[in-house]
């Protein structure tokens, strides 16, 4: 008998934490982005965008959206947890990827990440704080692409892995890319192309 009661209290403990670390019962924080964050996004599902590339060749990148909720535990023996809000938009072609990221993680502000895929490998750039403004994002006044001026431009620098360079507008999208090789492909609008 005093075997199985020792037994028994060594084994509590253990069911207690399994117990509590199994479920999640108590929402902490809700983090979702905002209309006014989203908004600086301005590609919608489905829709083609077309690029130049220093060759003059034409690529046409297609547009996927895709937004979770996710459930994050504050830590793995916790009960406790919050839900955040992450927006993934891709632009895919046969040679390259480009991908723009917003997220709202708790403890931390809201962010927008770029990451370039080129032949199975990925380039991130750093983290920005959104909504873009003028005092928290690198920016340009204007930029001239295929004989169309551009104004209020962000620009994003990538300084992990490669340099690459790629201006941005909360109007228009990505703009123009630039890569460390001396590579580039620019934005074309639909009515610019001929």
């Amino acid at each position: 008998m005093r075997a199985k009661l020792k037994f028994i209290i060594l084994l509590f403990p253990l069911f207690c934490l399994l117990s509590t670390a199994c479920t999640k019962n108590d929402l902490v924080g809700e983090f979702y982005l905002t209309d006014e964050m989203k908004n600086q996004n301005p590609y919608l599902e489905g829709q083609d965008v077309s690029f130049v590339d220093n060759n003059g060749d034409t690529i046409l990148f297609v547009i996927s959206k895709q937004n979770n909720i996710i459930e994050a535990q504050i830590s793995s023996n916790s009960s406790t947890y919050n839900l955040f809000e992450e927006e993934k938009t891709s632009l895919k072609s046969d040679s390259i990827s480009l991908q723009i990221k917003m997220y709202y993680e708790p403890h931390r502000e809201p962010l927008l990440d770029f990451y370039i895929g080129q032949t199975n490998s990925y380039m991130l750039f750093n983290m920005f704080q959104i909504p873009l403004t003028y005092s928290n994002t690198p920016r340009v006044m204007s930029i001239e692409i295929n004989g169309k001026w551009y104004y209020q431009v962000y620009y994003f620098e990538n300084n992990y892995n490669q340099n690459a360079i790629i201006y941005y507008s909360t109007e228009y999208g990505i703009l123009r890319v630039e890569f460390d090789n001396g590579d580039f492909i620019d934005y074309v609008e639909l009515n610019q192309e001929s």
